[in-house]
């Protein structure tokens, strides 16, 4: 009857052991899958922003601003026509506006910089200052120490 009873209980953690098992392969083949849906949808959505950045760039394409259209061939040459002298003089000026403003920008940015560390090397020699001067401050509000003396001790009679 005991060895029954052993026997019983080593089918029983057998039987738990492989349940254990078959628990743990189920839960990795379900994070596996897992793992492959979420990649397939990247893929996906990576796919539906390529068509639509595409189709964006076709519409872009797409639209025609004669203004900006290279002038008619003629005889094998190109037309040179006075209206499209503007865009080029417009976008010269643009190039030295944005440098005149990149140039101010870094100068403030530099004027900034030479201030803060000015402030900060003020502000360490100020907290030091402010500190000594706390120190001496509660070195007055202390009453005033009788030197020692030997002789000055009273004896007890």
């Amino acid at each position: 009857e005991r060895e029954e009873q052993q026997r019983l209980r080593k089918e029983k953690k057998l039987a738990d052991e492989q349940a254990e098992r078959e628990k743990e392969k189920k839960e990795h083949r379900e994070a596996m899958e897992k793992q492959r849906q979420e990649h397939v949808e990247q893929q996906r959505l990576r796919k539906v922003q390529e068509a639509q950045e595409a189709k964006a760039a076709m519409a872009k394409a797409s639209n025609f601003n004669p203004a900006f259209a290279p002038a008619r061939m003629v005889g094998g040459r190109e037309v040179i026509t006075t209206t499209r002298g503007w865009a080029a003089k417009a976008n010269a000026g643009m190039k030295g506006q944005m440098a005149k403003q990149r140039k101010q920008e870094l100068l403030e940015k530099q004027a900034a910089d030479a201030l803060s560390a000015i402030a900060s090397s003020k502000g360490q020699a100020g907290k030091k200052a402010q500190a000594e001067e706390e120190e001496e401050d509660s070195e007055d509000d202390a009453p005033p120490r009788a030197p020692y003396a030997p002789s000055a001790v009273a004896k007890p009679a």
